[in-house]
């Protein structure tokens, strides 16, 4: 009895299923601290060059990008999460379809909010804010806003290819590009200067993405395909 529980306890620890559980829940979790700890230090740097109001006014519009951000991604990056990894294996064209169609909908989410956002940023200033003179920045948030929305999407799809490892990687050269870019956007321009950074940085997570996203989908033989984008949209 005893070498029967030593042996299932031996298939247990030896499972395809627990070696794929353990190493996205290590890959997933360095992904998310590379992502995190890069922003923190970004920020800490942001702080030391901008000075308390200054960047009391970045994290303002910054905060407002993230608001509107997870108004925008309408929750795109659990849905592909999800239908991705239930049809990768066993429905690939669908797969390939259902990757298409969320990129679709993630830019036509990201416009739609990004509109609203630079349309209204004089007002959200002046009536929100009490600070009018952040109208022209809050401009800015508007482009970052559809690169946001691409990227909780792009994200979504990584995590339901698995491939946990090539979003650390992402996440790696995203923030280390960040780093940089905050640093001179912040010395150089100031308020503005770091909302072109964090542009930069938004801009350099999506391309990073979507080329892990490629490699990935070429190793498991999955087409993208926009084909269903009209079926998606109510266009």
């Amino acid at each position: 009895m005893t070498g029967h529980k030593a042996g299932l306890r031996s298939d247990i620890l030896l499972s395809p299923f627990l070696r794929r559980l353990v190493g996205g829940a290590i890959w997933s979790g360095l992904s998310e601290g590379l992502s995190r700890g890069l922003m923190v230090i970004s920020m800490v740097i942001i702080a030391r060059i901008l000075g308390d109001q200054a960047f009391g006014e970045f994290g303002l519009i910054r905060t407002t990008v993230g608001m509107f951000a997870t108004i925008g991604g309408v929750g795109l990056g659990l849905t592909a999460n999800r239908f991705v990894a239930q049809f990768r294996d066993s429905a690939k064209a669908k797969a390939g379809e259902l990757i298409g169609s969320t990129y679709a909908l993630a830019v036509a989410f990201g416009l739609a909010t990004g509109l609203v956002v630079f349309v209204c940023s004089d007002l959200l200033a002046a009536e929100v804010f009490y600070q009018p003179s952040l109208g022209g920045s809050l401009r800015y948030a508007a482009i970052i806003l559809v690169l946001s929305s691409l990227n909780g999407a792009q994200i979504g799809v990584l995590q339901g290819l698995e491939a946990y490892n090539q979003l650390a990687i992402a996440n790696l050269v995203q923030g280390i590009v960040g780093v940089g870019a905050f640093a001179v956007g912040a010395k150089t321009a100031g308020v503005d200067g770091a909302l072109f950074a964090l542009i930069l940085y938004s801009s350099v997570g999506l391309i990073a993405y979507q080329l892990v996203i490629r490699r990935a989908l070429a190793a498991m033989d999955i087409r993208l395909n926009f084909a269903a984008i009209s079926s998606t949209l109510p266009i």
